[in-house]
């Protein structure tokens, strides 16, 4: 299979819209899509340039991935579990360490919740679930950053009544990094469509997002690395010889389909490339869905509407017997592979342990380090003082410097 591995660099805000909505507040996804991808090596005129690019763009076979946040020593961060839960209100579930960077908690953090677990005084523990973060196989929390700009339409250039709404964008932060891959399998494209579409990517300035052809930004400086990078993105997972519980992980939205067609949100432990006989356990489950119909920018109108199981959601199924030992098959399911969907971790080891015996409100088994994908990425340097450190303009501007930096590392 051919794999390149591209790395985005943000520079301008970008908004990638969780659903279709014509008004109202639109909120952002935490992260570049694989359509957004698709759409750019589509777009520009480089659609007809392909031999074949019907197989390319629309069969499954070549897939764009979404794009996952990068921490600064290169280590790729995926949608947090939704089945990791922190005790209500108290919270405590994310530290802020010394260096300034976060890390998830394992003394305060569980996996699912314990209906026996109990405080000092006999009371029953509440828990919620981390939401909106990502997390490193060793534990890194990456908060995104986000934040919101109020538009008008206009009519003949004056603001238009009654017509206000509102962006949440992705901010680029410090040049926030992301990780995405592009994939083909055998003999689906040829060298010249290989080449050609990595030329669409590699040393570009990607305009991607909602409004990136105005002045809002979307600009992401785009680099390609070879296949051997792109492998450590997407992990496989192995299921424990003797485990009698499995959990899956979606690292990507999923669009299943059922025998008649249509969205399931309950899949079979078969459908998801488990051995059939699992029994779902829906108290060990976490599933979140949404809905939304991409804009196709050639057809200038939208796709038809996806129904989805979010990233980050958890499926956990139970066996009687224990399971032999196996590797885990396939890594993409479902529906619009091409778009960058359908990528699911079996038997992770931060929710199943090595040895998937592990119950509800038992604690998260972290990695001992996160594999490398990309370089370390520069510190970002203030502005030099004069010898006397009294320049007011150079003083403002570090002040200014010293204040986003604490604004970023706040927990």
């Amino acid at each position: 299979m051919r794999q390149a591995l591209l790395i985005l660099t943000a520079r301008e805000p970008a908004i990638f819209s969780s659903r279709g909505a014509t008004e109202g507040q639109h909120q952002t996804l935490a992260h570049p899509t694989g359509a957004a991808l698709l759409g750019w090596a589509a777009g520009g005129g480089r659609y007809d340039g392909f031999v074949d690019p019907f197989t390319i763009f629309h069969s499954g076979l070549v897939r764009f991935s979404d794009a996952l946040p990068l921490t600064r020593s290169g280590c790729p961060a995926y949608p947090v579990p939704q089945i990791l839960a922190e005790p209500k209100h108290r919270r405590g579930g994310v530290v802020q360490t010394g260096d300034g960077s976060r890390r998830l908690d394992p003394g305060a953090v569980t996996v699912g919740c314990d209906p026996g677990e109990r405080t000092g005084d006999g009371r029953k523990v509440q828990r919620e679930a981390l939401r909106r973060i990502f997390l490193t196989t060793a534990g890194e929390v990456l908060l995104p950053l986000t934040g919101s700009r109020l538009r008008t339409a206009t009519n003949q250039g004056r603001a238009a009544d009654g017509q206000l709404f509102g962006y949440t964008h992705l901010d680029p932060g410090d040049s926030q990094r992301y990780a995405a891959t592009i994939e083909a399998e055998p003999d689906a494209m040829s060298d010249s469509d290989w080449l050609r579409l990595l030329h669409a990517f590699d040393g570009q300035r990607l305009r991607l997002g909602r409004a990136a052809g105005t002045a809002y930004g979307g600009d992401y400086l785009c680099t390609v690395q070879d296949g051997r990078a792109a492998a450590g993105l997407w992990p496989c997972g192995a299921i424990a010889g003797g485990a009698t519980r499995v959990r899956i992980w979606a690292l990507s939205d999923l669009a299943l389909l059922d025998e008649d067609g249509t969205a399931c949100f309950a899949p079979s432990a078969g459908r998801l490339g488990l051995p059939e006989g699992g029994r779902f356990s829906r108290a060990d489950s976490a599933i979140g869905v949404r809905r939304y119909a991409p804009w196709n920018g050639h057809l200038r109108g939208r796709d038809l509407e996806r129904q989805v199981i979010e990233a980050g959601s958890v499926f956990s199924f139970t066996y009687e017997q224990p399971l032999n030992a196996m590797i885990q098959r396939k890594t993409v399911i479902g529906q619009y592979q091409e778009a960058g969907l359908g990528r699911i971790l079996l038997a992770p080891l931060l929710l199943d342990g090595t040895d998937g015996l592990r119950n509800p409100g038992s604690a998260p088994i972290l990695a001992d380090a996160s594999d490398r994908i990309a370089d370390e990425a520069p510190v970002r340097k203030g502005p030099e003082l004069p010898g006397d450190g009294k320049e007011p303009v150079l003083l403002w501007l570090n002040a200014m410097l010293q204040l986003d930096d604490s604004r970023r590392t706040a927990v």
